[in-house]
């Protein structure tokens, strides 16, 4: 079976998901909404997560990395403290891997032979929670970024998506590799498919909020033609896709600025 799909994904996601782990949708606002459950979560799409959903998610990542059995994993733990528990299980992928980089802040763990430990405590890596394997034109992506204060684990949050779209995979590695190799100083590509993510939301709730009042409008024709003819419809259509015309513009705009603003 091919791993690099989101029905395998959610499947061994079961493995792991405990019931305190947490996965919120989020709103075009980007603000989190309702809890949902793990088997509604889509490849690509923004979440709010918890720690101990973020943890399951990884632990989906790293197994699918063993069982390719080649490539190259570049894991984000924050803070090193948080790979202790982990290290093991990282010995094994180190063994079975062509790479494994560990990233993190705070003190280096002892080094073994093949996992190569990286300090970020300087950079805007720091904030993120990233689990990248890469291998031969597949891949998988977990990408999300710290949204709130809290230093202890249980009570962080975070903000991001996992993928297996190459595209996307390729280019957040090298800007990971910009960054460790002082290129470039934040992940662009987080923030570009955040605002993406927010603009389709509003799109979203635009089209749905014009299809109501069109929706409406045809209701009122259907029962009284005298009052309401079909004229009267028409104008409501053109209403609708001038202020679609209107809501375009803005859109675009507003997008942009959130993009360049979160730089």
């Amino acid at each position: 079976m091919n791993p690099f799909n989101n029905r395998d994904f959610l499947f061994r996601l079961g493995d792991y998901y405990s019931e305190n782990a947490a996965i919120r949708a989020t709103n075009a606002s980007g603000e989190s909404g309702r809890k949902i459950m793990p088997g509604e979560i889509h490849d690509g799409e923004f979440y709010c997560m918890n720690t101990e959903a973020m943890v399951a998610m990884s632990h989906v990542i790293e197994d699918i990395s063993l069982d390719t059995a080649k490539g190259s994993l570049t894991v984000i733990f924050q803070d090193f403290d948080n790979f202790i528990p982990h290290r093991e299980e990282y010995w094994q992928l180190a063994e079975t891997l062509d790479e494994v980089r560990v990233l993190g802040g705070g003190r280096k763990p002892r080094k073994p032979d093949k996992v190569r430990f990286i300090k970020i405590s300087d950079t805007s890596l720091i904030q993120f929670w990233i689990v990248l394997f890469h291998t031969e034109g597949n891949g998988v992506l977990l990408m999300s970024k710290q949204n709130n204060n809290a230093c202890d684990p249980e009570n962080k949050r975070f903000c991001g998506f996992y993928s297996f779209n190459p595209s996307i995979i390729s280019r957040a590695k090298q800007e990971l590799d910009d960054i460790l190799d002082g290129r470039a100083e934040r992940l662009n590509e987080y923030y570009r498919l955040k605002a993406l993510h927010k603009a389709g939301r509003r799109l979203s709730d635009k089209f749905e909020e014009e299809r109501a009042k069109l929706s409406k409008a045809i209701q009122k024709t259907r029962n009284d033609f005298q009052s309401f003819p079909l004229d009267s419809l028409d104008d409501e259509l053109d209403k609708s896709i001038k202020r679609l015309t209107k809501f375009k513009t803005r859109l675009i705009n507003e997008t942009y600025d959130f993009y360049q603003n979160a730089l």
